[in-house]
């Protein structure tokens, strides 16, 4: 993909490519919450190899050609499953579901090799903070067995070419407001103009915010 949408995005680019190296290893696993999926039970691809969820429209033709064939990994799902479950969180697993943009929008340029076994997990559909920070919580062991869990979704999302505009100085400053919110407990800021500002981008956050990421 060119033009000014690919311009735009080469910031996050720069970022995810760093992330590997700052890891203090290669995961055996990953986790990716997704901000674009929404189920009325956490849900959990369990397919051994999960196909490609095209979920979006307005882009070049080579956005619905794209393919990340990193493996499932059925036991690590029945594995959230169950903590989920002891946890009070009504959850299931979903053999058909693929990866969505949440997943290999971000793993493409991460792990381009597509080797580590990747599973996706969906929000609750109603989208209550508590409820998510406590499947947080639940999930939490799993960085102890060298999985990374992933929270995926832009803080403010246009469609198509105007996501670019949120790409620069405004999402930069945006950001660093709403890093500062999830830290100090504090409540979330409008970004001025956005049409797309909306309770889902902040969702996987609020899941990962228990601590869930590498220690």
């Amino acid at each position: 993909m060119q033009g000014p949408l690919r311009e735009g995005l080469r910031g996050l680019e720069r970022g995810l490519l760093a992330v590997p190296g700052q890891l203090p290893r290669r995961p055996d696993a990953i986790v990716v919450v997704s901000a674009h999926w929404e189920t009325h039970a956490f849900t959990v691809t369990s397919a051994v190899a999960p196909g490609m969820v095209y979920d979006y429209s307005g882009f070049p033709s080579e956005m619905y050609r794209i393919r990340y064939p990193s493996p499932g990994q059925p036991a690590l799902a029945q594995r959230m499953v169950d903590l989920l479950g002891a946890a009070g969180c009504p959850a299931a697993t979903d053999a058909q579901r693929g990866y969505d943009h949440s997943t290999y929008s971000v793993l493409q340029t991460m792990y381009p090799q597509a080797d580590i076994p990747v599973v996706q997990l969906s929000l609750h559909a109603g989208l209550d903070p508590a409820l998510h920070i406590r499947a947080g919580t639940a999930l939490a062991p799993l960085r102890d067995e060298n999985i990374l869990i992933i929270g995926s979704g832009m803080t403010c999302h246009e469609r198509g070419p105007e996501m670019a505009a949120y790409s620069g100085p405004l999402m930069i400053g945006y950001t660093g407001c709403c890093k500062t919110a999830i830290t100090s407990a504090g409540s979330m800021p409008s970004p001025t103009g956005s049409k797309r500002h909306t309770p889902e981008r902040f969702t996987p956050m609020k899941t990962i915010s228990c601590r869930c990421w590498w220690r």
